[in-house]
């Protein structure tokens, strides 16, 4: 629901809570992914990332990686695609795989 996730923002970014405002952007992408609006939640999602990575959220970049993934899949562009997940995936295991990225995009055939 992308009316929820843009109060969400809003109320993140009243808040000045970088973390929660990172989060909320993510929310907000992957509804607007789910409406269908491409091109709008990859502007999102690399809002959200940016976010991400300044307040290094490490699990939360790798979730987004993926959410891009999807959109440039969406898009039409599987290399661009597979190159967010490979990203996610390198991350991911970086950490430890706290996330579990491979092992989710093997489960949704969402991989090479």
């Amino acid at each position: 629901d992308t009316r929820g996730a843009v109060a969400a923002l809003a109320k993140a970014r009243a808040s000045g809570d970088r973390a929660a405002e990172a989060w909320a952007l993510l929310a907000l992408g992957e509804a607007q992914l789910a409406g269908g609006a491409f091109p709008k939640a990859e502007e999102t999602l690399r809002t959200a990332l940016a976010h991400m990575a300044l307040i290094e959220d490490y699990p939360g970049t790798t979730r987004t990686l993926v959410k891009l993934g999807l959109a440039r899949r969406a898009a039409g562009d599987e290399a661009g695609a597979q190159a967010f997940f490979e990203e996610a995936r390198t991350l991911d295991r970086s950490l430890g795989e706290p996330v579990g990225v491979t092992d989710e995009l093997q489960r949704q055939g969402l991989t090479d």
